[in-house]
């Protein structure tokens, strides 16, 4: 298993990823469709099969679009109850506070750790490596990530 998986791998999720390759990380992907991973696992990604498999990793990032593909991927999947205690989410998307709540919630009754750390920022500069990122967490998560 990886020691980062990325989960999302729409416009700003590939760039994530690939940095994290180009940086030297073992890296997992896992997208709902497996166009996306295609050029990721050309470079040395791993594609999990399942986003359970990419929950595995003791650090993953998901750059999902909105609320509700927060939700049917981390609540409504029950993926958190197969996710091993100690894992750390770290959410780069950009949610409602409801949302960020009740998910936040879900991952401290199954011993996940889950650092919300929405984005700013377009492609380019995704790219670059450059995205600025508000961080919000557990002191001890934070240091982890």
């Amino acid at each position: 298993m990886g020691n980062i998986a990325v989960i999302g791998l729409g416009a700003m999720g590939r760039p994530v990823a690939r940095n994290l390759l180009k940086a030297g990380h073992d890296v997992v992907v896992w997208n709902r469709s497996d166009g996306p991973a295609v050029d990721l696992v050309a470079a040395g990604a791993r594609r999990a099969t399942s986003v359970t498999e990419a929950m595995q990793a003791p650090v993953v990032f998901s750059v999902l679009s909105d609320d509700r593909a927060v939700d049917e991927t981390f609540i409504d999947s029950g993926v958190l109850a197969q996710t091993p205690g100690g894992t750390v989410h770290v959410n780069l998307a950009t949610v409602s506070t409801g949302l960020a709540r009740r998910v936040g919630a879900a991952h401290a009754e199954h011993g996940v750790g889950y650092v919300a750390a929405p984005v700013f920022g377009r492609v380019p500069v995704a790219e670059a490596g450059a995205l600025n990122v508000l961080a919000a967490g557990e002191r001890a998560l934070l240091d982890r990530v």
